[in-house]
């Protein structure tokens, strides 16, 4: 999904949007991020959004839209790291279709590509359905494992929760991933 990791759908691939490569910035695999993200959420007003991060917030133009990426990690070799990306649908376009196009994408532009599981998913305390998809892609010769689970949080925008890992998931993984959507309540 788009944004800024080939998570699934943290890539923002689109046919007429070219991969990166090496050393350049955004779209890339969270496990290659080499740069600070901030930490933060858009609210959108009537104009203006208000922007509020960890450091703390703007007022954007009219018209930009959240594509902001969060990037949690824990220290050390081989622990599983947690992203949090949005984007946007396409008009008249279906979570599952949303999916299904961004899953190709993904196949066409990260090298190894496999998926192995898509299922329903259920974000917070029953908020929304979604769908969460297992895959793993090669990167620079090693496989790295996700899992993403993906929502139309409302009008078209999606939240993509990404589980990023460079050894196999585990079940104790899992358990913290569904713990983590679990956890998910709105702002009031």
């Amino acid at each position: 999904m788009p944004g800024i990791a080939p998570t699934l759908f943290d890539n923002h691939y689109s046919d007429d949007y070219p991969p990166y490569t090496q050393g350049s910035h955004p779209p890339q695999p969270v496990a290659n991020l080499r740069f600070s993200e901030a930490q933060g959420t858009c609210f959108m007003p009537e104009s203006h959004t208000t922007c509020r991060f960890t450091e703390g917030n703007i007022t954007l133009p009219d018209h930009y839209q959240d594509r902001t990426v969060n990037v949690f990690t824990l220290p050390g070799k081989n622990t599983p790291a947690f992203n949090i990306s949005r984007d946007s649908m396409n008009d008249d376009e279906t979570l599952s279709a949303y999916i299904d196009r961004q899953l190709t994408l993904m196949q066409k532009h990260l090298k190894g590509w496999k998926q192995t599981e898509r299922m329903s998913v259920v974000l917070g305390n029953n908020l929304l359905q979604g769908e969460c998809v297992h895959a793993s892609y090669l990167r620079d010769g090693k496989r790295v494992f996700q899992q993403q689970a993906v929502f139309n949080s409302a009008d078209n925008h999606i939240l993509v929760f990404t589980m990023t890992c460079t050894a196999i998931l585990t079940d104790g993984d899992n358990q913290q991933f569904q713990a983590l959507l679990s956890s998910f309540c709105f702002n009031t």
